[in-house]
């Protein structure tokens, strides 16, 4: 007797849900982000400017390492933090289950890296 499930291809290849890619392109962008308040906490100037530049800290590794400064900067991490989001939500809305893990886990552990060395930077 056949069976009415669809096949695990199938659900691989149909497009997730809007709100489901949404959120797991979010949590994968900021949740590591949290790994860096582990270095900043013990300094009051490091925490608060982490806070500040929190909403940006997955982009802002490019002006970093470009060592700009002011606004462009800042416009260079928004960008960069929109099209990481933006290849992300992407990546979880079309792309099937087993590379989709391996993409996410790369980029959290990416992320998480690039929190600890601003972490790093705002407390020296």
């Amino acid at each position: 007797m056949a069976s009415c499930q669809p096949t695990p291809e199938a659900v691989a290849s149909v497009p997730r849900p809007r709100l489901q890619a949404a959120g797991i392109a979010a949590a994968t962008l900021w949740l590591p982000c949290l790994v860096g308040l582990g270095i900043v906490v013990g300094s009051q100037y490091a925490l608060a400017t982490y806070w500040k530049f929190f909403a940006v800290l997955p982009g802002l590794i490019v002006p970093v390492m470009c060592q700009l400064d002011d606004f462009l900067s800042l416009v260079l991490a928004v960008l960069t933090t929109l099209v990481a989001y933006v290849v992300l939500y992407l990546s979880v809305r079309h792309m099937p289950l087993i590379p989709l893990r391996i993409t996410v886990a790369v980029a959290a552990a990416l992320v998480g890296a690039e929190a600890v060395v601003i972490g790093g930077i705002l407390r020296a």
